[in-house]
């Protein structure tokens, strides 16, 4: 990587981030380039630092409002490696919550499939398709 400051175009080439989403993180304040004389955007080292952090934080699943929040505490010359722990916390209890829900609902599924009521040999007898109408509501 080069150390001159990149325009839009090299910025997404180099992170793999589309120009217009480049321009959305701009807008709603998670980057900001240089820009040149012409009004050109500029991304220096650290605005392509901050493009990677973004893009793992987003493979964490957080969110960019998330983001957005362990940035400005950073900014502000705070640790937030303690907010990041708790967010984390968080998203774990949201996937585990997650899981059990889909648990759940495949082995409602594998019922509704296994119960005979699964099967779409032959004409539909229900008002729109007994396959759904024969589910037991919760």
């Amino acid at each position: 990587m080069t150390s001159k400051p990149l325009q839009i175009g090299e910025a997404a080439q180099e992170t793999g981030v589309p120009s217009k989403t480049l321009r959305y993180y701009e807008e709603i304040g998670l980057v900001r380039p240089g820009r040149t004389e012409s009004g050109y955007r500029q991304y220096d080292a650290d605005a392509l630092e901050r493009i990677r952090f973004i893009l793992k934080a987003k493979l964490l699943g957080f969110t960019l409002g998330e983001i957005a929040d362990v940035l400005r505490l950073k900014g502000e010359d705070t640790e937030p490696c303690d907010h990041v722990s708790s967010l984390i916390e968080t998203r774990i209890a949201d996937i585990e919550s997650r899981i059990s829900k889909l648990a759940e609902l495949k082995i409602e599924l594998e019922r509704v499939r296994d119960s005979g009521n699964g099967s779409a040999i032959g004409p539909c007898t229900g008002a729109v398709c007994h396959l759904i109408e024969g589910v037991q509501n919760g």
